[in-house]
């Protein structure tokens, strides 16, 4: 089974070998799912760009800090964790060095 080809065409040919030689290959399987979990590399390899996320901390109405300038913690803890897991997929963060300091 096969949720999606390789967009990188020097690996083409696999479910072609694997079909002559009497194999059943069943395209498309989770299809979506299968782009998705690969959505980094897929933009890489058939635009040749980067992916980019931007992950933002902000209040309802916009705002990074309290009128004192205080911003310890506008996002929950859940959102903490959920946001390292996320910085674990790409291999750059670019951050100011307030934050870094």
């Amino acid at each position: 089974m096969v949720g999606t080809f390789d967009p990188n065409s020097k690996h083409t040919g696999g479910a072609e070998k694997l079909k002559n030689n009497g194999i059943e290959v069943v395209k498309d399987v989770l299809k979506e799912d299968a782009i998705r979990l690969n959505e980094i590399f897929f933009k890489n390899t058939i635009e040749n760009k980067p992916f980019i996320a931007l992950k933002i901390a902000a209040t309802l109405d916009g705002k990074i800090a309290t009128e004192s300038g205080s911003s310890k913690w506008i996002t929950s803890e859940n959102s903490r964790k959920f946001v390292q897991k996320l910085r674990n997929k790409y291999d750059a963060i670019l951050t100011s060095s307030t934050t870094v300091i």
